[in-house]
């Protein structure tokens, strides 16, 4: 992950640092390889900070209408339910497995 330094040495954009990495925590190890669904990675991450996710959210400046459609439906599901794909999103990460559709189906 890359940081932006300002002119008097302090990060440039300090509000980005938690969902950036928070998103990178869902989307795998560096050595996995294709595995990771960075609108599944922001969606989680933007559920867990209770933030809808906005243009630049995610630190790669564009907004993508899956990222705020899988949000939404975690916010729809009871907190159990929205838990528990988040944590089966991370799992899957952790372990260089596909993420993709991990948000919109019961993790039960």
């Amino acid at each position: 992950m890359a940081i932006t330094i300002d002119k008097h040495g302090h990060l440039a954009d300090p509000d980005r640092l938690k969902p950036r990495m928070l998103t990178e925590v869902f989307t795998g190890p560096l050595n996995c390889e294709n595995t990771g669904d960075i609108e599944a990675a922001t969606a989680a991450a933007a559920w867990l900070l209770d933030r809808e996710p906005t243009t630049g959210f995610n630190g790669f400046e564009f907004d993508v209408p899956e990222t705020a459609r899988l949000f939404k439906g975690l916010t729809a599901l009871p907190p159990a339910e929205a838990g528990a794909r988040v944590t089966a999103l991370y799992q899957a990460a952790r372990k260089c497995r596909a993420t993709t559709g991990l948000l919109t189906r019961s993790a039960w």
